[in-house]
């Protein structure tokens, strides 16, 4: 088990995002909330030399937290972690 003390019935929703613009390590703004995966990164680079992030991460089905974003390691790019927001 990855994270924590999950059981095997847990159930977790995984996100995907994909940024442009801005430069890893990416990171939840005042950490992940509780029982969340750290963010992770890969990069994709095209011949044109743009390159984005491709970012998952997740976090325990229920309600979703509010107010949390994720940032990139300059702070130039910044997205809401959980979309929508309730």
């Amino acid at each position: 088990m990855p994270f924590g003390d999950r059981q095997e019935d847990d159930h977790y929703v995984v996100f995907f995002a994909i940024v442009e613009g801005g430069h890893g390590p990416y990171h939840y703004t005042g950490g992940p909330p509780s029982g969340s995966s750290p963010v992770r990164e890969g990069t994709a680079s095209f011949a044109s030399g743009r390159t984005v992030g491709l970012l998952t991460y997740e976090r325990p089905f229920g309600r979703i937290p509010t107010g949390t974003e994720i940032c990139s390691a300059d702070n130039s790019v910044c997205f809401p972690a959980y979309y929508p927001e309730t």
